[in-house]
């Protein structure tokens, strides 16, 4: 029996990781350290429906020099943007379109370094919102493209990609494992017929159903081809994994709703090492980090994870406390719905200096943050898991989190979870972390227990389930 992980997302990113492409190069990075498994790597040929073969080498090599200890590719880089891409440090050259846009970034910041002080903030903030304006014009053409374009000729003879990969044979007696971003770098109905042809069984993830159940917190209307992601999610699968109950739950109900078949599911979070990295290493992003009381959150700076909230509470914090309140420190990248609020933090004079965006952050000094923050706050409107509230309480650190399912469910109880709407609530949970330090004490000492899965807990759990389907024995080696 072989174990088949499709790394086909991992193989195609090249932008900073998220906690997708996280997990599916985690589990490949566990599965290269196992002995007595039979690990084998496949990509999607997507003209042809079938699966290349990828090699175990091409896979260290995405992964990078080494597997970190919280689970996140140790990558070689001469830059932060670097260190957290990923799939870039496998070429000693970047790709033509990755070069050229590096070309056009350099050129930009070097005008607006040109123009007067008062100009460059102003202009900066007009190239960001180009760049995510063509970049929103790009993915709407390309998925309009794959839509319109006709599929794969069926019975086509064996292919050969340009990188000599050749087509892999799936037998009855494997397994077939992806966890990746399917609905834009798999194909279900190609996994399906080779499915029912070959045999083999299938084992596929669902992370979250936001794009059906919460359309307006996506940047366009996802509800018909996520629907039918969904769907064809169901058919492919002989099992499911959810990364929450939460997910699980919705999942079910979705598909009862549309009359699919509900697949065996079951769930197994995600898993993060964070604690076990090397603390101490790491250096602050901004050296006036180290000199101020901050607060952190890490996540997308997306409409969805609700930080006009933040910036409200903030505005009222320092109206009443002026200096004495804490900087806020946003981690993340910049994604849709938040340019006004960028221009109210900016225009602001109130939080200007007292709201900090970080835009990339190398694993170290993401390390840092978590660190020297005196709590962290993560008020998203919905989840699929929560892994920066995880994340934060595995190294100690309060958290005020929002009481979606999801986080509940991360959380165990041990922080304050609260209405992402609850102006008040949030309010004054913040006020009293935020001025009184035996409170966050005590609350740091509920978190002493607190112990989340790790990376290895994800893997054995993964060969737990699939001994079940198979009921080959499986286990995980000792390293």
């Amino acid at each position: 029996m072989r174990v088949v992980l499709d790394v086909s997302t991992s193989l195609a990113w090249t932008r900073p990781p998220v906690g997708i492409v996280r997990t599916e190069r985690a589990f490949a990075a566990f599965l290269l350290e196992q002995a007595g498994i039979e690990a084998v790597f496949c990509c999607l040929d997507r003209d042809g429906g079938r699966y290349l073969e990828v090699p175990s080498d091409v896979v260290r090599t995405c992964l990078g020099t080494g597997y970190g200890g919280d689970g996140r590719p140790e990558l070689p880089a001469s830059s932060p943007a670097e260190a957290t891409t990923g799939v870039g440090a496998r070429h000693p050259r970047s790709p033509p379109r990755r070069r050229l846009r590096g070309a056009v970034d350099s050129t930009v910041q070097r005008g607006i370094a040109r123009l007067p002080s008062g100009m460059q903030a102003d202009a900066a903030l007009l190239a960001q919102s180009g760049t995510l304006f063509l970049k929103s014009l790009y993915w709407l053409a390309r998925s309009m493209w794959r839509e319109a374009r006709p599929r794969g000729r069926r019975g086509a003879r064996a292919v050969t990609s340009p990188q000599g990969r050749r087509e892999l044979r799936l037998g009855a007696e494997d397994v077939y494992v992806s966890m990746g971003l399917d609905w834009e770098y798999n194909d279900l109905a190609a996994l399906y017929r080779l499915r029912r042809q070959h045999g083999f069984r299938t084992i596929l993830y669902c992370y979250d159903l936001i794009p059906v159940r919460f359309p307006h917190l996506m940047s366009f209307d996802a509800r018909q081809p996520f629907s039918r992601y969904f769907v064809d999610l169901a058919h492919a699968a002989d099992h499911v994994v959810a990364i929450s109950r939460a997910t699980l739950e919705d999942y079910r109900e979705f598909l009862l709703e549309v009359g699919a078949p509900v697949p065996h599911a079951s769930v197994i979070h995600l898993g993060t090492d964070i604690a076990g990295r090397e603390r101490g290493r790491g250096d602050p992003p901004r050296a006036e980090l180290a000199r101020t009381p901050f607060v952190l959150c890490v996540g997308t700076i997306e409409a969805r994870k609700n930080h006009e909230l933040l910036y409200k509470i903030w505005d009222r914090l320092v109206a009443t406390y002026g200096e004495r309140v804490p900087v806020l420190v946003l981690v993340g990248m910049l994604g849709w719905g938040v340019q006004d609020l960028l221009v109210r933090v900016r225009l602001n004079r109130r939080v200007a200096d007292r709201i900090v965006i970080l835009d990339t952050v190398p694993d170290e000094a993401l390390l840092w943050l978590y660190e020297h923050c005196i709590f962290t706050v993560y008020p998203s409107l919905v989840e699929g898991w929560g892994l920066p509230v995880v994340e934060s309480l595995a190294l100690g650190k309060p958290c005020v989190a929002s009481n979606a399912p999801a986080l509940l469910e991360a959380t165990r109880g041990l922080v304050p979870t609260l209405d992402p709407l609850d102006f008040p609530a949030w309010l004054g949970q913040i006020e009293r972390y935020a001025f009184d330090r035996e409170v966050r004490e005590a609350a740091a000492r509920r978190l002493r227990d607190y112990r989340p899965e790790s990376w290895r807990d994800h893997g054995e759990a993964m060969l737990s389930l699939i001994h079940e389907m198979t009921g080959t024995h499986l286990c995980a080696s000792c390293i």
